[in-house]
């Protein structure tokens, strides 16, 4: 058998600049990358980049012109050749060349000055003018030329043609994957932006209110979650009381799906509870105007479930209203969980007709009560067991009474459980302990 390695070195410099221009992200360089190794395999020749994007009827601009030896214009000429900033011009042999989009050969070239070009045409005796096609249009064309007036056989213009039009998909590929790389930079920037203003949402630090104990944590899906919980003041309070006094509302609530557009909701529900809030210390009635709101709105199709409890410092009483959230558990003192009776109803936003009921609470000294979003209890493991209510109720069981140690247990719980399975949902907890309530025993 016989091996011909004649053309290996020809090969190892295709296959060179292959791999380069593969591992090379910008397209301008790709393509100056490829000149160079056509120039080096098959002699000096010259190149005139054209293009005919964006320009008016019977226009073009010229965005690289290389002579034989390879280098750009030096300048001489009135016309500027600057790749997207280049003039647009029109006339010219290529004015005439690019009339219709079909390759043009021309031999025994003789053109000693040129409108556009004036007199860089000169030295070159025959020229091959490509279409390269970006979609059904050929917007680009790359002007091969040589000084030989025979420099260019059939099968090196069929070459051409065929060579132009494959780079000319790589580099819009390239060019394509920049500007992705770009959007994608400037949504994540804009993401981040939006998680930070919801974060800013959260408690920095829970508030001090007489007869309770609080602790939270929040674990986001994504950059930016569609969880909310919050504690604030609730009717009207005069300006010289003390801050811990008055009725207080306690919520957890969970938009329908995750990420921005579900983000953007928590921020405008938010707003709404701390307007609401001023106005009323029912539970029950302040979800009700905040359904009527959230129903009104156009919201593409996303709902709200949450869950209110208020309490009462002055009249030591507690009460809470749900719509649609998942079941609350209470811990008694003795370590017994229960579900709170009375909850379930309608998601905010299904309809504005929707009415909630307040239920009121009736606690014991050291009672907690533990509230969550659906991203804890469906959580699932690598095997995709879900984390599920009752592992939740055995873990709410067994944690001490704290607050912070309900929710280090519940969390520690769950990391095991998902064995460093990717969360696929938003993680909200808050507990509550009554403590050291006047007039409990």
């Amino acid at each position: 058998m016989y091996r011909d390695d004649s053309n290996q070195e020809r090969i190892a410099q295709l296959i060179e600049m292959f791999k380069t221009i593969n591992t090379d992200p910008d397209p301008v360089r790709s393509i100056s990358h490829y000149a160079g190794r056509m120039r080096q395999l098959y002699g000096e020749q010259g190149l005139i980049s054209v293009s005919l994007r964006n320009v008016p009827p019977g226009h073009y601009r010229v965005m690289r012109f290389l002579n034989q030896k390879g280098s750009g214009i030096d300048g001489s000429h009135d016309i500027v050749f600057a790749g997207p900033d280049a003039p647009a011009v029109t006339g010219g042999i290529i004015g005439d060349l690019v009339q219709n989009e079909f390759p043009v050969v021309m031999r025994e070239l003789s053109i000693p000055d040129d409108p556009v070009l004036g007199n860089r045409l000169a030295p070159y005796r025959m020229l091959v003018a490509v279409p390269v096609y970006d979609g059904d249009a050929a917007l680009n064309w790359v002007i091969f030329l040589t000084v030989d007036p025979e420099g260019f056989s059939p099968f090196d213009i069929e070459t051409r043609i065929l060579q132009s039009n494959l780079m000319s998909g790589i580099t819009n590929i390239k060019r394509t994957n920049q500007e992705l790389v770009l959007a994608t930079e400037w949504i994540h920037r804009e993401v981040d932006e939006i998680a930070l203003i919801q974060k800013g949402l959260l408690p920095g630090a829970m508030p001090q209110i007489p007869g309770l104990r609080l602790a939270a944590s929040y674990r986001y899906f994504d950059r930016a979650g569609g969880d909310l919980y919050d504690v604030f003041p609730m009717g009207e309070r005069p300006e010289d009381a003390s801050t811990a006094s008055g009725t207080w509302g306690i919520l957890i609530a969970d938009v329908s799906g995750h990420g921005v557009a579900s983000a953007v909701i928590v921020a405008m529900l938010s707003t709404l509870v701390g307007a609401l809030a001023e106005r009323t210390t029912d539970p029950g009635e302040l979800l009700t105007r905040l359904n009527r709101f959230i129903a009104a709105k156009a919201i593409n199709g996303n709902f709200v479930t949450a869950f209110l409890l208020t309490y009462d410092t002055a009249n030591v009483s507690a009460a809470y209203a749900c719509a649609g959230h998942n079941v609350p558990l209470r811990r008694s003192p003795d370590g017994v969980v229960n579900p709170l009776p009375g909850t379930g109803g309608i998601p905010l936003g299904i309809t504005g007709a929707a009415r909630y009921e307040t239920v009121p609470l009736r606690f014991r000294q050291g009672d907690t009560i533990l509230l969550y979003t659906d991203g804890v209890t469906e959580s699932h493991a690598p095997s995709s067991e879900l984390f599920g209510e009752a592992r939740l109720e055995a873990v709410l069981a067994e944690a001490p009474g704290d607050p912070e140690a309900v929710i280090r247990a519940v969390s520690r719980s769950l990391e095991y459980h998902q064995a460093g399975t990717t969360q696929s949902d938003d993680q909200a907890l808050l507990a509550i302990t009554f403590d050291d309530v006047p007039g409990l025993e």
